[in-house]
């Protein structure tokens, strides 16, 4: 009987780190931490103001970074395993809102480069 309920909880777990991420909770995440990280680069590149509008779609690739790593240590807190469906569903998500709302693609493959980079990297520190 605790077998069957620790495995329920486990599995209970999993579908709320799913859910989490599919409503978004990592992007977010991802969009404060870049912004985080961003403004103090950007503000030390104090050279020309076109220079730093050419600089920032690339910058992005913190926010891409900042969702994967909010993920993981989702899943990790929550003891629920990885799985590549997680910067497969970041990307999903990023993605319908670059082509639906026509931003920069730029920013757009910055943030992709920043969810491979975090995945590549900081899931095998959890695996």
């Amino acid at each position: 009987m605790i077998i069957l309920r620790k495995i329920d909880l486990l599995g209970m777990k999993t579908v709320i780190a799913y859910a989490l991420v599919i409503i978004g909770i990592p992007n977010l995440v991802g969009i404060l931490f870049g912004a985080l990280v961003q403004t103090p680069i950007i503000g030390l590149l104090s050279v020309s103001g076109k220079f730093r509008l050419t600089m920032l779609p690339y910058m992005e690739v913190f926010c891409g970074f900042g969702a994967v790593v909010a993920a993981i240590l989702l899943f990790h807190f929550l003891g629920a395993t990885l799985s590549i469906a997680i910067p497969i569903i970041i990307a999903a998500w990023m993605s319908f809102y670059f082509w639906r709302y026509k931003q920069s693609p730029k920013a757009w493959g910055s943030w992709l480069v920043g969810i491979a980079v975090g995945w590549f990297t900081v899931s095998r520190l959890f695996s």
